[in-house]
Protein backbone atom coordinates (compact mmCIF):
# COMPACT_ATOMS: atom_id res chain seq x y z
CA UNK A 1 0.00 0.00 0.00
CA UNK A 2 1.34 3.47 -0.81
CA UNK A 3 2.60 5.53 2.12
CA UNK A 4 0.13 8.30 1.35
CA UNK A 5 -3.13 8.53 -0.61
CA UNK A 6 -3.17 9.61 -4.25
CA UNK A 7 -5.96 12.09 -3.42
CA UNK A 8 -7.78 13.17 -0.27
CA UNK A 9 -10.95 15.29 -0.24
CA UNK A 10 -13.77 15.91 2.22
CA UNK A 11 -15.60 13.08 0.44
CA UNK A 12 -12.96 10.43 0.96
CA UNK A 13 -9.53 9.06 0.17
CA UNK A 14 -8.24 7.65 -3.13
CA UNK A 15 -5.35 5.20 -3.36
CA UNK A 16 -3.76 4.29 -6.68
CA UNK A 17 -2.29 0.84 -6.25
CA UNK A 18 -3.13 -2.85 -6.43
CA UNK A 19 -6.62 -3.17 -4.90
CA UNK A 20 -5.79 -6.39 -3.03
CA UNK A 21 -2.70 -4.84 -1.43
CA UNK A 22 -4.58 -1.72 -0.34
CA UNK A 23 -7.62 -3.58 0.99
CA UNK A 24 -5.51 -6.05 2.96
CA UNK A 25 -3.70 -3.15 4.68
CA UNK A 26 -6.90 -1.38 5.83
CA UNK A 27 -8.17 -1.96 9.36
CA UNK A 28 -11.43 -3.86 9.80
CA UNK A 29 -14.70 -1.94 10.31
CA UNK A 30 -13.44 1.46 9.10
CA UNK A 31 -14.58 1.47 5.44
CA UNK A 32 -18.03 2.39 4.11
CA UNK A 33 -17.36 1.84 0.38
CA UNK A 34 -14.58 0.42 -1.78
CA UNK A 35 -14.50 0.92 -5.55
CA UNK A 36 -11.94 -1.14 -7.43
CA UNK A 37 -11.58 -0.46 -11.16
CA UNK A 38 -10.79 -3.70 -13.03
CA UNK A 39 -7.74 -4.01 -15.28
CA UNK A 40 -8.44 -3.73 -18.99
CA UNK A 41 -7.28 -5.59 -22.12
CA UNK A 42 -6.89 -8.94 -20.41
CA UNK A 43 -8.60 -10.85 -23.20
CA UNK A 44 -12.16 -10.43 -21.88
CA UNK A 45 -14.75 -10.07 -24.63
CA UNK A 46 -17.01 -7.16 -23.62
CA UNK A 47 -19.20 -7.71 -26.72
CA UNK A 48 -18.95 -4.10 -27.90
CA UNK A 49 -16.42 -4.78 -30.66
CA UNK A 50 -14.02 -2.08 -29.40
CA UNK A 51 -10.32 -2.73 -28.90
CA UNK A 52 -7.99 0.20 -28.28
CA UNK A 53 -4.98 -1.96 -29.30
CA UNK A 54 -2.80 -0.59 -26.50
CA UNK A 55 -1.62 -3.99 -25.22
CA UNK A 56 1.96 -3.47 -26.40
CA UNK A 57 2.15 -0.02 -24.81
CA UNK A 58 1.12 -1.28 -21.37
CA UNK A 59 2.83 -4.68 -21.24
Amino acid sequence: MPEKPFLTTRHGVLYQDDAIDVMSAIQSNVIDTIFADPPFNLGKDYKNGFNDNLEEQWT
